[in-house]
């Protein structure tokens, strides 16, 4: 089945389950072509019901795809790097991060016991970024009672709150006895026609064009504690967010290229730089095309072989979890 729906000519369907659905809307018609991530450039260079909400929604969001985001492209996913080394890249200049000669504490100024003094020049295993600013505060790359007992790490990511208590469509919810979707989020969900367990056929458009939530939502926030960022998630007309658009949008973040900053910083050791690269080829596969594109941000839950999407349960403020189990290979 193509990559994406063609529109459904013909009149709005009302299934028994409660969820409305109306006529196909090209996404690019009328979503926005921007998410509330910080994203860079990437690493070595990458009528109906309406939805109403009252729930406080990122309203600054960072241009990260450009126009049309809603087309996957099998053959052209987002640009990106090759796979960092484990040792300190070499002496390709036009690959290397710098750090401002500001960075840290004030030019001339005693330093502050109270504020952690960071290293000039390159960013690399010997001199790592600070931590990510646009990962989750609450991200903890290696999780301990203590450490979440204490403050939340800085970020400059918005949160966002849902009080509206809204039912997932029975295609996304999760049942740990039967789950209702198997989707490898490593691969294009378009290609993977029995990814919905329940329904006992392959998925239709039909299927794709059902609203992800009663009462629809205008936007959607899901989250895994084994990945650094939150995966938000637009409605693409304004009957609400659809099941297409989270699969769509999971992917097309999921694919995202990661930076220097996110792979060589205080973080991250060279434990969790080694599993990071393990995933990467287990994921590549020896597909050099593939190999290309680099490290992405799927890789993060590959390092414990966490990428069997089965289904979303609903979590703090609003949210959304993401149940996800290992896979095999």
């Amino acid at each position: 089945m193509p990559g994406t729906p063609h529109p459904r000519q013909g009149r709005a369907v009302t299934p028994n389950n409660g969820f409305f659905s109306t006529a196909w809307q090209p996404p690019e018609t009328t979503a926005p072509n921007t998410f509330s991530q910080p994203v860079g450039d990437g690493w070595f260079g990458a009528g109906s019901r309406t939805a109403k909400s009252s729930f406080a929604m990122p309203i600054s969001p960072s241009k990260s795809f450009g126009d049309g985001w809603g087309n996957i492209d099998n053959e052209a996913p987002p640009a990106s790097a090759t796979l960092p080394m484990a040792h300190s890249p070499s002496t390709e200049d036009g690959y290397r991060m710098k750090r401002s000669l500001t960075w840290g504490p004030a030019v001339g100024k005693k330093k502050s016991k109270s504020r952690k003094w960071y290293p000039h020049g390159d960013i690399d295993e010997w001199n790592p970024a600070q931590r990510p600013r646009d990962w989750r505060a609450d991200f903890e790359m290696r999780p301990s009672f203590i450490k979440l007992s204490l403050s939340k790490n800085r970020s400059d990511v918005q949160e966002s709150n849902d009080p509206e208590r809204r039912i997932l469509h029975g295609l996304l919810a999760y049942d740990a006895h039967a789950p209702s979707i198997h989707l490898d989020l490593r691969t294009n969900p378009f290609t993977q026609p029995a990814m919905f367990s329940h329904l006992g056929r392959a998925y239709n458009q039909i299927d794709l064009m059902q609203i992800a939530t009663n009462p629809p939502a205008p936007f959607m926030r899901l989250y895994h504690g084994r990945y650094p960022w939150y995966v938000d998630v637009y409605a693409s007309n304004p009957n609400g967010v659809t099941i297409y658009d989270i699969l769509m949008q999971l992917h097309v973040q999921m694919m995202m290229a990661i930076e220097s900053r996110h792979y060589y910083c205080e973080d991250v050791r060279s434990k969790e730089r080694e599993l990071l690269g393990a995933a990467y080829t287990s994921r590549c596969h020896g597909d050099k095309e593939i190999m290309t594109r680099g490290v992405v941000r799927v890789d993060f839950l590959g390092m414990e072989g966490r990428l069997l999407l089965q289904g979303l349960v609903r979590g703090r403020n609003g949210m959304w979890e993401m149940k996800i189990a290992k896979i095999d290979s």
